[in-house]
């Protein structure tokens, strides 16, 4: 019974670092995205300030989120081909009264527009190629509807990390288990010392 009872703190402490590792597992970043995203994360990563969050493929195009620091705070764009041509839709978000990107964003993306023509990887990639030009309204619906999916306002925080409330509950599990394991032995204990006298041999 000692080694169950030893086994506990061992479990407790287990169960802490496997709530730690959770604690520090860094948020996650846009999944999937196939030949469309490997095509255009090179031309993405020349905006600077701005990190893609949100990366989704379908009927005209592609469509991605990019979140910066300071304002506006949210990138929403499209990119579409249509053979040579290349479509682009691009509308900012988080900053009152404006929806314009900033010029510079403009600039840096540019050149990407002009080397997208004639990318072969570009060219070669279905997810990225349609066979009419987008409509601006469907293409700024779809954008909002990815952006409401995704970055939609999230409930209050508690103030507390996630990862810190987990390890708080796990280790309160593993405290339970322990104390469960304790009183089976105080009334194991207690049970036997109650049938000692009635083992031992009369005179």
């Amino acid at each position: 019974m000692r080694k169950s009872v030893a086994a506990v703190p061992s479990m407790a402490l287990g169960i802490l670092a496997l709530g730690a590792c959770v604690a520090s597992s860094p948020a996650p970043g846009p999944e999937g995205g196939g030949c469309a995203l490997d095509v255009l994360a090179p031309y993405l990563a020349n905006v600077k300030g701005y990190t893609l969050t949100a990366f989704e493929t379908g009927e005209g195009g592609a469509r991605m989120i990019l979140v910066g620091e300071g304002e506006p705070h949210w990138l929403l764009l499209t990119v579409a081909l249509e053979g040579p041509n290349v479509h682009t839709f691009l509308v900012s978000r988080g900053q009152a009264g404006i929806s314009e990107p900033p010029g510079e964003v403009d600039q840096q993306l540019a050149p990407a527009w002009d080397r997208l023509s004639s990318d072969p990887k570009a060219q070669g990639c279905a997810a990225l190629n349609v066979s009419t030009p987008p409509m601006a309204e469907d293409a700024y619906k779809r954008m909002d509807d990815l952006f409401r999916q995704t970055e939609s306002p999230k409930p209050a925080e508690t103030g507390l990390p996630r990862g810190f409330l987990v390890v708080v509950v796990l280790a309160l599990i593993a405290a339970a288990a322990g104390g469960m394991v304790l009183a089976i032995r105080r009334r194991s204990a207690i049970a036997a010392a109650a049938r000692a006298p009635e083992d031992e041999p009369k005179a």
